[in-house]
């Protein structure tokens, strides 16, 4: 599951490319700015083109989940992007226009999910009680 959190308006947090999401610790995170410029020896997540130009557009979003699996009563995106195709931002943000949303949930065809919020309780609360399931691609 990448992870990213908003450490400022131009500067933010994400988990590494290739590395395991369990117990994962702040020093698994890269520091990223705006412009995708990434900081130390280690790349951010692929996605985190995608997730910097969802932050951008909604201002009170500060913590992100993306997962390969599906929540079953989210609403899907009608096309399918590969990992870090900016499309996919433009396709999630043309289903929730609001830029001051607190919370989003949204199944990426294809993909898997990704779960935007404005606080860290927010965010636990959902993901404890609705927990995405795994399922053929092909399926969504």
């Amino acid at each position: 599951f990448p992870v990213t959190i908003k450490s400022g308006s131009e500067t933010f947090l994400v988990s590494a490319r290739n590395s395991s999401k369990e117990g994962i610790q702040s020093s698994d995170m890269v520091m990223v700015n705006a412009d995708l410029e990434y900081h130390g020896d280690r790349k951010s997540s692929v996605d985190t083109p995608v997730q910097v130009e969802l932050y951008k557009h909604f201002h009170n979003i500060n913590y992100m989940i993306h997962g390969h699996a599906f929540f079953s009563n989210a609403i899907t995106t009608d096309d399918y992007f590969p990992c870090g195709d900016l499309r996919e931002a433009e396709a999630v943000k043309a289903l929730f226009p609001n830029q001051f949303s607190d919370f989003f949930v949204v199944n990426l065809k294809n993909h898997g999910f990704l779960v935007g919020s404005a606080t860290v309780n927010t965010l636990n609360n959902f993901l404890t009680s609705n927990i995405p399931t795994m399922q053929p691609f092909r399926y969504i």
